[in-house]
């Protein structure tokens, strides 16, 4: 059994004609996971009416999940990471997730640390591969602080520890 918590479209619609107190809109995330349940996040809506702000990011739908199923916990993070990669794959009984020699070569690559940074900064991805070949990249974006007539590029990249 599969739950998809679709937690961008759910969060706005459900209860949304309640009067006070107003229902969440989200299913136990937690505690569905906790019972052996295999949980995804999922997101459909780009642009429409149900959910005008959709831009087809995994990782905003997966950002809301954490916040509002209460996951951000740096275990829970990487847990709920499962939610939008290993746990949508096992729902529709597809194992080329696991990365070995002969599987299909389709990844996305993000400028980041760790999946709980992902989570975090929400990142363009760097590069989508379909496939074994690069079907879309974007250039990071560079940030830059000025103070006291200095300027410093920053990053909000944790850094990798030796």
């Amino acid at each position: 059994m599969t739950i998809v918590a679709n937690a961008l479209d759910n969060i706005v619609l459900q209860g949304r004609f309640d009067s006070y107190p107003k229902r969440r809109g989200m299913t136990r995330v937690k505690e569905l996971d906790a019972a052996g349940i295999n949980v995804a996040c999922g997101h459909d809506s780009i642009m429409d009416p149900w959910y005008p702000l959709g831009r087809g990011s995994m990782l905003d739908a997966l950002s809301m999940l954490v916040h509002v199923g209460q996951m951000t916990g740096r275990s829970e993070l990487f847990r709920a990471y499962e939610m939008i990669t290993v746990n949508p794959a096992r729902a529709a009984e597809i194992d080329s997730w696991n990365l070995k020699e002969g599987s299909p070569a389709n990844f996305v690559v993000f400028d980041c640390t760790d999946e709980a940074e992902a989570i975090r900064l929400r990142p363009a991805a760097r590069w989508v591969v379909r496939n074994g070949r690069v079907v879309a990249e974007t250039e990071p974006a560079a940030s830059v602080i000025h103070v006291d007539g200095e300027s410093q590029a920053v990053s909000f990249v944790k850094p990798i520890q030796a």
